[in-house]
């Protein structure tokens, strides 16, 4: 039996914005090369909507693409048990064509007792959807069972795992399906662990987790074979994602092949080293880089992290980038981020947002100090006192302020 094996369709992902399209264009070709890679059944690891309410245009585009399956050639896949689901409530429609076959992930998780809208569109009859339960087919006289776990609140992974404890199906090809965080994968942070590859059950010939949007795969010490598919669709513009193009995957005879996706648009990632730099010279070295990427029919995606440190004086809100978002608007689309900058200014700065000399200060004298401090910084030098400028821009006449300084400079 062939499975085609697809992750992360995110459907509605950027909805009214200018990649509104990028989800159905990038999940529709993944859906025809499955079913142009002839496979018998499809999987889909989770996260089928970006949403948990998913508007009404959104399902109306995301079931139109899975009318496609539904229409195929009959794989000729028929139900021959299940464990936990009834047989009277999985559709049949979907086993006309190349059924479909999907859990929910943290997207489309939705309180107890609601419906969310993976239920929704097996309620639709356009596919089979699973949640602690086991559906087992056949073709040709190949048995597959496919268990699927949907996406349950990381601190719980674990529990609700061992608590389902799914068993491997004698005489069948078994996969499992996931969306969760794993250890060795994904780093959390949390005061909790992920599941890791050690608490993958045994006896399973592919398990199968999505979540990660990056496409990698092992071998589990159990036995049989981990596979993260990825993602269809770049919502995260991580580094791993720059360097793995989307993919779907193959599983047939106990072996995984994939195929490269051609739809989704270019991505180029970089992180640009800043060591004492000045607001110019940042935009200066972005704007040389981002005129060396090629253009394209559909707008490159572009991330850029600075990173580094700032020259004395200055600190991250004076890099305005509205100059190369507006020189580059209709070429790429670009996301810079600053959140790796350090800027000694501002270090020495938040001292002044408590207190002075022993005692509060108000909010004037905090503007005052912060800006005589900035000037100091820039050896300000334009023939008036500081203190003067200061008392001047503190009753609000800017105009008054620079007229100033601008007969200071010509007397200078």
């Amino acid at each position: 039996m062939r499975v085609a094996i697809i992750s992360d369709l995110h459907f509605g992902f950027a909805n009214a914005s200018e990649r509104e399209e990028d989800s159905f264009i990038q999940g529709r070709e993944a859906i025809e090369a499955a079913l142009d890679g002839k496979a018998d059944v499809i999987l889909i690891a989770g996260d089928v909507f970006d949403s948990r309410v998913p508007t009404q245009d959104i399902l109306a585009k995301t079931m139109e693409i899975f009318q496609e399956p539904l229409h195929a050639k009959s794989s000729k896949v028929k139900v021959v048990d299940s464990i936990n689901k009834k047989r009277g409530e999985i559709a049949q429609a979907p086993f006309r064509g190349v059924p479909v076959i999907a859990i929910h992930g943290t997207h489309e998780r939705r309180g107890r007792g609601l419906t969310n809208p993976l239920q929704v569109t097996e309620k639709a009859g356009l596919l089979v959807h699973l949640h602690c339960q086991t559906i087992v087919l056949e073709v040709g006289g190949e048995k597959l069972a496919v268990h699927g776990l949907s996406g349950v609140p990381e601190r719980y992974a674990k529990d609700v795992l061992e608590e389902w404890n799914p068993k491997a199906v004698e005489g069948a090809t078994n996969i499992l399906l996931l969306h969760q965080n794993i250890d060795e994968f994904l780093y959390t942070g949390t005061d909790f662990k992920s599941l890791e590859l050690a608490d993958m059950p045994k006896g399973f010939d592919l398990v199968v987790n999505g979540h990660i949007h990056w496409a990698c795969q092992d071998e589990l010490k159990q036995g049989g074979k981990f596979l993260i598919p990825g993602s269809s669709i770049r919502t995260q513009l991580t580094k791993q994602e720059s360097e793995i193009e989307k993919r779907i995957y193959f599983f047939e005879n106990g072996e995984l092949e994939f195929k490269k996706l051609e739809s989704p648009r270019e991505f180029h990632y970089k992180t640009l080293e800043i060591n004492e730099g000045t607001p110019s010279s940042i935009i200066s070295e972005l704007e040389s880089f981002l005129e060396e990427i090629p253009t394209k029919e559909r707008k490159p995606l572009v991330k850029v992290i600075l990173k580094g440190s700032l020259k004395k004086g200055y600190s991250k809100t004076d890099i305005s980038l509205s100059y190369l978002e507006k020189k580059f608007k209709s070429k790429l689309i670009l996301r810079i981020a600053k959140n790796k900058l350090e800027s000694e200014t501002v270090l020495d700065r938040s001292d002044l947002l408590s207190k002075k000399e022993g005692r509060a200060i108000s909010i004037e004298e905090r503007g005052q100090e912060l800006l005589k401090m900035h000037l100091g910084e820039i050896q300000f030098e334009f023939g008036i006192e500081q203190d003067e400028l200061l008392g001047i821009l503190s009753t609000d006449s800017k105009e008054m302020a620079l007229q100033k300084i601008k007969e200071a400079v010509r007397i200078g």
